[in-house]
């Protein structure tokens, strides 16, 4: 009796049960094994307990995640693919876009998926606690790996990220909108619009958009002027970031100071999705990637960001070797039901423009006047109208620098307060958009097959042009008056010689834009290319030729009138001393009556020294549009060089896509 008492004295001992309990049970045991069978009971519970205990502190353990990732295969999944920018390798394997180390874990990560997991679930399990940590730096992959890994969101400790989560309480996401600015072509960076992403937040509606972010990425130039940037951008010589910054200062930049209008395409995310988005996006923050003007662009990036949300689109091997923004717009818009609301925010230069088209020429020159001289205000005569224009022509001449701040802030509070006075409430001015959405305009490529006849013999020809736009292409969602020709390669077949190089454009920008009473612009040319040249009724060669020209344009209804100060340089070895520079004239006319139908005219005039000859050409040219993505073009041309004279007639058909 005295083994079993013992046995239970060190047993209630040890679980610590008191002292006079202990005397009472043993004073009641009515056999010898009652307390061994409870002790061994017990004991056998606790065992159990523990067991069970160790094998969910071994399921949990890094190691046992990692294969569980690894037999899940979750580096193969397009998500993990998506959040580290891979891309298949022509000969097998994969590779990540961004181009800097910092944004891997594995030494190997740009490289191999599969170890840049496990490197990951790893650096999760490190020791630390500052925003340095990976918990902090990848908050995107961590939210992934959870839904992925349930059990790794039990064991993975959460840190505080004081900086990440400033971040993106400041930026609250709950939607995401697609901005679209229009073309600028005296911008090079811009000449084919721009993208970027606008992270809307849930306490914010359309009349406070302003104060949103947005997302963007960009070249890190130097200002290098506009052919160093093309060069460079072209071959990827500059580093590219992302960068965040309030949407105010884009509607600064593009809307005001470029006077380029804003298309916005609100999507259809939830805010998770949203929240998803955004902390990918300070996984990039100062992150570097090689930019490429052509692929890897703002667009490009733009499209890889929302890659994230939707994987199993596979939006990115939708795009063309060459990345156009619009053309990822369209994709976007493509997608069905992903585009919610599409709103046109007008530059300043637009609203203005609008606002003067209801008033007289007698109110707009008062208006101007104002402004531009020192005018006393006299009312009533000068009406709300009148004032209502001057003060937005003002924030106009400001932003161009035809009035200074100094005069500009006393100008400014003297008309605000002389439209006090009259004390007729401003009336909503909303202008319309009065071109298409540009997501509505034709393809950006473009195939062209043609037949015709010159100096009496027919040819067949062939055309591909990569991108993007001309003078006479249907108009529909593009801005009117501008072209944008890249890399434009001709071919003909003639009845006694086989196929020829015509022609090939590397560049070919045509800016017209007319002046009005409020504005005066200049309108200007640029082409560079190889084109065959005629030097005299059975001899022709090919030269470089590089034209420039600067001049005016009028526009009366759907006519546009233009005349150019013009300049050639050719360069060719079959031209005297092998070079060829002159100046001249170029004039023309170009009308659209309705959508469908164009014609265009012109007469260009060069007087060339080195080889010195003149060159005089007449052409006429229209359009009609079968399709937003087929037309029928009809050309005639006179051409008068050197002594040869040369008469052209074309019939072609264009395919967009």
């Amino acid at each position: 009796m005295r083994k079993e008492a013992a046995v239970c004295r060190l047993f209630f001992s040890f679980t610590q049960v008191p002292q006079d309990t202990f005397f009472k049970i043993t004073a009641r045991m009515p056999r010898r094994p009652v307390c061994l069978g409870i002790f061994f009971s017990i004991v056998i519970h606790l065992f159990i307990l523990l067991a069970t205990s160790f094998a969910d502190t071994v399921a949990v353990m890094p190691s046992d995640i990692i294969e569980q990732a690894l037999e899940m295969r979750l580096h193969e999944d397009p998500t993990w693919h998506a959040l580290i920018h891979y891309e298949p390798r022509t000969l097998g394997g994969y590779v990540s876009r961004v181009d800097d180390e910092k944004f891997f874990l594995a030494r190997d990560g740009k490289f191999h998926p599969k170890n840049e997991l496990v490197k990951t679930l790893q650096a999760f399990f490190e020791e630390g606690d500052d925003d340095s940590h990976p918990l902090c730096r990848f908050p995107a992959r961590l939210q992934w790996l959870k839904g992925a890994l349930p059990l790794l969101q039990s064991e993975v400790e959460d840190l505080s990220c004081a900086r990440f989560s400033e971040w993106i309480n400041a930026l609250s996401p709950n939607g995401i909108t697609m901005v679209f600015p229009s073309a600028f072509l005296n911008n090079p960076a811009s000449a084919f619009g721009h993208t970027l992403l606008r992270i809307d937040s849930r306490d914010q509606d359309e009349e406070s958009r302003l104060l949103a972010y947005t997302a963007s990425f960009a070249a890190s130039t130097s200002g290098e002027d506009p052919v160093s940037y093309a060069l460079r951008g072209t071959f990827g010589g500059y580093p590219g970031f992302f960068n965040v910054f309030p949407y105010y200062q884009t509607v600064k930049q593009y809307s005001d100071l470029e006077h380029r209008d804003i298309w916005e395409y609100q999507l259809n995310i939830t805010p998770h999705e949203a929240d998803f988005l955004t902390k990918h996006l300070w996984e990039l923050k100062g992150i570097a990637y090689q930019y490429f003007y052509f692929d890897e662009n703002c667009a490009f990036q733009m499209l890889a960001l929302l890659n994230v949300l939707w994987p199993e689109k596979a939006l990115l091997e939708k795009l063309k070797p060459w990345v156009i923004p619009i053309d990822v717009v369209r994709e976007v818009v493509a997608q069905k039901s992903l585009v919610k609301q599409t709103i046109f925010r007008p530059a300043l230069a637009t609203t203005l423009q609008s606002r003067a088209a209801t008033m007289s020429q007698v109110e707009i020159e008062r208006a101007k006047s104002l402004v531009e001289r020192e005018e006393t205000l006299v009312l009533p005569a000068d009406s709300p109208e009148i004032l209502d224009l001057a003060y937005d022509y003002l924030s106009y001449a400001l932003t161009k620098g035809k009035v200074s701040h100094q005069v500009g802030s006393k100008k400014g509070l003297s008309l605000l307060s002389a439209r006090s006075k009259l004390n007729v409430p401003s009336s909503t001015f909303k202008v319309e958009a009065t071109d298409s959405r540009p997501d509505q305009g034709h393809s950006t490529s473009r195939m062209r097959t043609g037949v015709g006849r010159r100096s009496g013999k027919s040819f067949y020809e062939l055309q591909y042009r990569p991108a993007h736009h001309d003078l006479l292409d249907p108009s529909q969602g593009f801005l009117r008056g501008s072209q944008i020709e890249m890399f434009a390669t001709s071919f003909r077949h003639t009845e006694d010689e086989s196929f020829k190089l015509e022609e090939f454009k590397v560049l070919d920008l045509f800016s017209l834009s007319p002046r009005t009473d409020l504005f005066q612009p200049h309108s200007w040319r640029l082409s560079t290319g190889v084109r065959r040249k005629r030097f005299h009724a059975v001899r022709d060669g090919l030269i470089t030729d590089t034209r420039f020209g600067y001049g005016f344009t009028w526009s009366v209804d759907e006519a546009m009138a233009y005349s150019l100060l013009n300049s050639s340089l050719q360069l060719g070895g079959k031209l005297d001393t092998n070079f060829a520079g002159g100046v001249g004239v170029l004039a023309g006319m170009l009308y659209q009556p309705i959508e469908a139908w164009a014609i265009k005219g012109e007469v260009e005039h060069l007087r060339l020294w080195g080889d010195t000859h003149t060159s005089l050409e007449y052409r006429i040219e229209q359009r009609l549009s079968l399709t937003s993505d087929l037309a029928l073009r009809f050309a005639l041309a006179r051409r008068h060089e050197y002594t040869t004279y040369d008469n052209e007639m074309r019939l072609s058909l264009d395919l967009f896509f």
